[in-house]
């Protein structure tokens, strides 16, 4: 077994000490594809715009604690020196003389007074502080090759990370200073006079993008396209332009992309920093990036610039003045006063819808808006966990503060003349929205100007009627679908990878998330992967059958893939409901679960011992039709609810009855152990979904797209009530998985109302109360029935016999058999009874109890 490598929070209390901004990296396994080729991204920020959002770095405690890299985000006070072995001259190292040495005597460092950070590669990170107003070079890497000078712009792997490469982790060196609340000392003057960057070096109206912007437009080139140098330099000169010389780094990755500059890291950054000196003559700039954008096709890829661009050929003076910057639109005014409620009320949702028209929804007679929850709640039986984004009820109070961000109110007042004499002045005068008027908003359903809201969806994802990929925030005002996820989180949905592409797409899934799984069969595992596509894309299908992830004990992993399932699809597990004994109280909880939208959620704990069954009308409702008329328990009037929503459950042995067998496709586990608990994994697959959730979730998608493109070749005949989603059962056919839909044949299986079944359980337990049996004492029985039939239940008990063999057995008599299939069926009920399974190594053991005694 192999040990992964734990990080160390506790190795970021110096950081929060001294103030220093912390920034979540991947986990140091991470890796993403891009165009065909995989990249390590252990040392990536998890966001591409991380030089500008905002991070609290108490939090990124916490990340670490999941097993993730942390970065430290430098600011213009910061100085790291990086110094890396592997860059220096061959036969040079940290134990001989070296460029790092050579660099401390030329300017007198001592560096046993800095806090420096032993990195995982074998190299060191010495913190130190500078004047804001000193701009330093990135390297002088024909004096000192291995050193980098690292401030504003850029990030270094924090102490207490794991090394993408050597696995061993980021240490603070004890025998060096603690930062602390008076940070780092300053770096020697002669350093900073060695470093400061030449004036000039930055071009006249440079930087007009920062590494985020550099990065995604570098995304959409081919660095195989630019192995010519002199298209080379002049991209490279045109990037250095766009970014004012802070995206090197951003570079440099880009270029080792092609492979035959795989190793060149080191040679691009020198050429790079070269250009801080080149300060005469005629300039590349940022706008030879764009045309070059344009020339490959890739107009999209370049930011929106300032209107005034375009008039960079004209004299300043013949400008158009509304050119001169962005505009901003200005807020609507609405004016108070008695006798204009109606004007009122229609200014302010007009304004609303402006301003705030992915913020006020509006759901069947309801207007709603979507939070994030900062803290775990718990509704009515139901968990809702922190981070999850839900749908709330809009009230007024929180309408009235939304008019009055999104336009300015005021009344007429007349303001009376100093002296006391004349006619005052008419002026305006700032005012409140009244509350009546959001009162009226509430209630006048019919005319509001909202978007209908259908579904909601947390991640990317892929519109199966149409292969429309959904990668940006807002909600479609055609197909009332609300993303809430933030685009920089994941990387560009390729729309055709092709037949091969997909399966290896999820194949690459599969054993990231459930390698180790004890699927029973290929069906179950099916189910598994159904589930993550499912979720994905669950809002764009009118209707998906539940999924069960169902074992014969505890401990087996049901709950962990459930959460993995939520992760994927949300970032956060699932809301959770545990099923109730009462159908009134899990008709008030599946409201509430459906109500609030979160888009995956679980029933847990489903367990046959305590006398659960899956049934029950509202849940065959909202698994079928969309939207969904219900009433619930207390109330007169019918709700109507969108159950576009991903549906879940686990337990051991779950019974399904009534109709609700074929609704649900069910992923069976079983570890062939006493106590699945204490196997030993390593890795834990619900926190590989958090780490690796960005590529995970492309794959799937990219998976699904390419199976759309192809036109569905693989398509089975639909399953009634679900239609929709032979899409993603054809998907899992085309890709050489099993069809989830096979399981469905175990769910009925289940279904306690089956009278042959129910004649087997009664027979078992008028011959073996509640006690144990083996698979030989039940052969032994069945071949004994017959010798008793002069007595009173000889003839009962020989049709009950026939009964088990038929019902349990599989129609077999062989000892061998009898338990074979009654391991393979375990967790099977009738009426009150529930059939219990003791899987050993050498002779599994079986018993009947009845369900209601074990309540």
């Amino acid at each position: 077994m192999t040990v992964q490598p734990m990080t160390d929070p506790d190795q970021l209390r110096p950081y929060l000490a001294a103030g220093m901004q912390l920034i979540p990296l991947h986990n140091h396994a991470y890796e993403d594809e891009h165009k065909g080729k995989r990249r390590k991204r252990g040392k990536s920020p998890t966001h591409s715009n991380w030089t500008k959002r905002t991070y609290r770095s108490a939090d990124q405690v916490t990340h670490m604690e999941a097993g993730d890299n942390v970065g430290v985000r430098l600011t213009r006070a910061d100085l790291i020196l990086d110094v890396d072995p592997r860059g220096f001259p061959e036969g040079e190292d940290l134990t001989t003389d070296n460029p790092f040495c050579r660099l401390c005597a030329d300017v007198g460092l001592d560096i046993d007074q800095y806090p420096t950070v032993v990195t995982g590669s074998g190299g060191l990170h010495v913190y130190m502080s500078k004047p804001e107003d000193v701009s330093t070079r990135d390297s002088l890497n024909d004096q000192y090759p291995g050193v980098e000078f690292k401030s504003f712009g850029r990030q270094v792997v924090s102490a207490g990370s794991i090394h993408p490469d050597t696995r061993r982790p980021y240490l603070w060196d004890k025998d060096r200073p603690e930062l602390d609340a008076l940070g780092a000392d300053p770096a020697p003057d002669s350093l900073l006079d060695l470093i400061r960057r030449p004036d000039g070096a930055a071009p006249t109206g440079g930087g007009e993008h920062d590494q985020d912007e550099l990065a995604r437009m570098l995304d959409a080139l081919d660095p195989e396209d630019f192995q010519d140098h002199a298209d080379w330099l002049l991209l490279m000169q045109a990037c250095h332009h766009a970014t004012a010389g802070d995206g090197r780094d951003e570079f440099i990755e880009w270029c080792t992309r092609d492979p035959e500059y795989a190793d060149h890291g080191t040679i691009i950054g020198l050429r790079w920093d070269s250009l801080h000196s080149d300060n005469k003559g005629a300039r590349v700039t940022y706008k030879t990036l764009h045309k070059l954008l344009r020339d490959a096709g890739a107009e999209d890829a370049i930011p929106r610039t300032p209107a005034k661009d375009d008039f960079d050929d004209l004299d300043p003076d013949d400008v158009p003045s509304e050119a001169a910057e962005e505009p901003r639109p200005a807020r609507p005014s609405v004016r108070v006063g008695e006798g204009r409620l109606l004007a009122m009320a229609k200014a302010a949702k007009e304004a609303l819808f402006e301003g705030a028209g992915h913020e006020v929804l509006q759901r069947h007679g309801q207007l709603i808006r979507p939070l994030r929850l900062g803290r775990t709640t718990d509704e009515s039986g139901v968990r809702h966990r922190a981070g999850a984004t839900v749908l709330m009820p809009i009230n007024e109070h929180w309408l009235q503060k939304r008019m009055a961000e999104t336009a300015d109110w005021y009344r007429r007042a007349v303001e009376k003349p100093k002296d006391g004499g004349g006619k005052g002045k008419a002026k305006n005068v700032p005012a409140d929205p009244p509350v009546k008027v959001a009162r009226l908003i509430l209630n006048d359903q019919g005319d509001w100007p909202f978007h209908s809201l259908t579904g909601m969806v947390a991640a990317p994802t892929v519109d199966v009627g149409t292969g429309q990929i959904v990668d940006r925030p807002g909600i479609d005002p055609d197909t009332g679908l609300l993303a809430v996820f933030d685009p920089g989180d994941f990387p560009r949905i390729e729309p055709d990878v092709g037949r091969d592409g997909a399966v290896e797409r999820l194949r690459r899934v599969e054993h990231a998330l459930f390698r180790g799984m004890p699927f029973v069969d290929d069906a179950s595992r099916s189910v598994a992967m159904s589930a993550l596509v499912t979720a994905l894309v669950r809002p764009t299908l009118r209707t998906a059958p539940m999924h069960l992830f169902d074992a014969a004990m505890a401990g087996t992993g049901k709950s962990k893939m459930a959460s993995v399932v939520g992760v994927l699809a949300t970032g956060v597990e699932p809301s959770a409901s545990a099923w109730a004994s009462s159908e009134d109280e899990n008709e008030k909880r599946i409201a509430a679960l459906y109500r609030r939208g979160n888009p995956v959620v679980l029933f847990d704990n489903v367990d046959a011992k305590r006398g659960d069954r899956l049934d029950g009308n509202i849940l065959n409702i909202v698994l079928t039709q969309d939207p969904a008329s219900i009433r619930v328990l207390g109330k007169t009037e019918e709700e109507v609810l969108n159950t576009r929503l991903m549906t879940m459950a686990t337990g051991n042995n779950i019974v399904v009855a009534g109709d609700f067998c074929r609704r649900a496709v069910k992923c069976r586990l079983d570890a062939k152990c006493a106590e699945p608990e204490r196997r030993v994994f390593d890795f834990d697959p619900v926190a590989v979904a958090r780490a690796e959730r960005p590529r995970l979730v492309a794959d799937l998608l990219e998976a699904l797209a390419a199976y759309l493109a192809a036109g569905r070749p693989a398509d089975p005949a639909p399953l009634g009530s679900f239609e929709d989603w032979t899409a993603v059962r054809g998907l899992l056919l085309w890709c050489g998985m099993a069809d989830p839909a096979d399981t469905i044949a175990d769910v009925k299986a289940t279904d306690m109302d089956r009278s042959d079944l129910m004649d087997a359980m009664e027979t078992w337990r008028l011959a073996f109360d509640d006690e144990w049996a083996t698979g030989a004492d039940l052969a032994a029985f069945v071949a004994g029935a017959a010798d008793d039939l002069d007595c009173p239940l000889g003839r009962e008990m020989l049709e009950g016999a026939e009964s088990m063999v038929e019902a349990l057995f599989g129609g077999k008599r062989d000892k061998a058999w009898i338990g074979r299939e009654l391991v393979r069926n375990g967790g099977v009920a009738a009426g009150t009874y529930y059939l219990e399974v003791k899987a050993e190594r050498r002779s599994s053991r079986f018993r009947v109890l009845d369900a209601e005694d074990a309540t």
